[in-house]
């Protein structure tokens, strides 16, 4: 009896060890893509051939951190407009002051 006994107290300890580390695995994350990549590289033929605007600020960057604008512009988009939030692009400007890039 006191072998059984040893015997389920490994085999429960081993189950449990293995379901502990297999909890503690994290999982392979996804990759991120930033939006301007996605529309860049999947669905350019939404804004082909339109004149678009951009909300934008100086994060707005690709993965390898181009400017927004710039990938844009080189894709062949129309970009005619660009909005920034209220401290302007480079987030310089003063509070309600008119700001250009």
């Amino acid at each position: 009896m006191p072998l059984l006994r040893h015997a389920l107290g490994v085999s429960l300890a081993g189950v449990l060890v293995s379901a502990c580390a297999a909890a503690q695995v994290p999982a392979i994350p996804a990759a991120v893509r930033p939006g301007i990549d996605v529309l860049v590289e999947d669905s350019l033929h939404l804004v082909k051939g339109r004149a678009v605007g951009l909300l934008t600020n100086r994060t707005g960057v690709d993965r390898r951190g181009v400017s927004d604008i710039e990938r844009l512009r080189s894709a062949g988009v129309n970009l005619v407009a660009l909005f920034t939030p209220e401290h302007g692009f480079r987030g310089a400007a003063d509070p309600g002051a008119m700001s250009g890039l």
